[in-house]
């Protein structure tokens, strides 16, 4: 039996203005510098629209202040992605 794979998660950075208590990040620390090259991105994108993924959810510490991200959101449209940001 063939299974697809729907969607994904990519973690595009660690850097957060926020502390919330209840976060999955909060162990990993906030590094403001530890960020996902644009480069890295756009292979694991480029691999998810490959594997037949869809939807791509961008996490991290909180991914809406990662510097990449517009351009990270402009390369999964171009492949085709949905994306979303989940913090």
């Amino acid at each position: 039996m063939k299974t697809a794979i729907k969607g994904g998660w990519l973690t595009i950075n660690r850097a957060c203005n926020l502390r919330c208590s209840w976060c999955y990040a909060l162990a990993e620390g906030f590094n403001p510098v530890d960020n996902m090259e644009i480069g890295l991105a756009k292979k694991l994108l480029s691999l998810f629209s490959d594997l037949g993924m869809k939807k791509i959810i961008l996490i991290g510490g909180e991914p809406t202040i990662c510097p990449n991200l517009i351009e990270i959101i402009s390369f999964a449209r171009e492949k085709k992605n949905t994306t979303r940001t989940c913090n």
